[in-house]
């Protein structure tokens, strides 16, 4: 199964991500928005994980979060990746402070001796909003561009989250295999 870790978000900023979707499907109906129940922050992906190697990882995220407090971060902007030229994937910003970023690096760190390997781009804090297939409308970049510095609110990280991927015919859905809390 393929496995990730990450942080949810509170229902308020789960209803600025969902009303930054539906704009999106205005600007063009071709782009697929995420389902609101998936809208999450990855810290790390794990991939196709064996079944038995899960207590293993719950046990490493028991014993992180331990020494990891509750941090404070705030959606802000939007973007796409890889590049405007092409874009595959609309994002949101997070601003962590450094909080979010040190604790993707440790989990990076810690979870190397247990075979995943460490992830070789830079950490990029996002909630992904929507995916691309083809070309898209003209009027996203004005929506880009009108939203890149808009404010979405602040969070408060509590819980690390082992989180499922699985695969349908409308992108990704996602289920919680385990919930940690922060110190």
């Amino acid at each position: 199964m393929r496995t990730f870790i990450g942080l949810s978000i509170s229902q308020h900023l789960c209803e600025q991500a969902e009303c930054a979707a539906k704009q999106l499907q205005e600007v063009d109906s071709r782009i697929r928005t995420v389902t609101p129940d998936d809208f999450h922050i990855t810290l790390k992906f794990l991939g196709e994980t064996n079944v038995n190697r899960l207590p293993f990882v719950k046990d490493l995220l028991v014993g992180l979060a331990d020494s990891v407090s509750s941090f404070k971060w705030t959606a802000r902007g939007v973007g796409v990746f890889p590049e405007e030229r092409r874009p595959a994937v609309v994002w949101m910003g997070i601003d962590d402070l450094g909080a979010m970023s040190r604790l993707a690096s440790t989990l990076d760190a810690e979870l190397l001796p247990l075979g995943f390997p460490k992830e070789h781009r830079p950490f990029h804090p996002h909630l992904t909003l929507a995916r691309i297939n083809r070309r898209p409308s003209p009027l996203l970049f004005d929506w880009l561009d009108q939203n890149r510095d808009r404010d979405f609110g602040t969070e408060v990280a509590t819980e690390i989250h082992l989180y499922r991927s699985e695969p349908n015919q409308h992108g990704p859905r996602y289920k919680r295999l385990c919930s940690v809390p922060l110190k």
